[in-house]
């Protein structure tokens, strides 16, 4: 979440205290970091098929996998790139949150 926040703020798109704010309110979230021990291989099988440039996110996209959730990004280039893979990707752009 970080990095997203801080290429937006990089690129002109949040201000500072607006990324600060950002990076604050995230840290509310009620979060549990998780990193399976086959965490790391199941990335790099995945980075076998796709050819990202970086495997980074693709550890998100297996961790999605073993977890069995589904992974919300913004990068729409990612989502196409793991379009054939067994997981479920959703666009940050198509979330509407629920209401009470």
């Amino acid at each position: 979440m970080a990095n997203a926040i801080w290429r937006k703020h990089a690129r002109r798109l949040l201000t500072e205290e607006a990324a600060r704010t950002a990076l604050s309110d995230f840290a509310e979230f009620d979060t549990t970091t998780v990193a399976p021990p086959d965490l790391s291989g199941r990335a790099f099988e995945l980075a076998l098929k796709i050819r990202p440039g970086a495997i980074y996110d693709l550890l998100y996209v297996a961790l999605a996998q073993i977890v069995g959730c589904t992974l919300w990004t913004a990068d729409s280039k990612l989502a196409n790139a793991v379009a054939g893979v067994p997981v479920v990707v959703s666009l940050l752009s198509t979330y509407t949150p629920q209401t009470a």
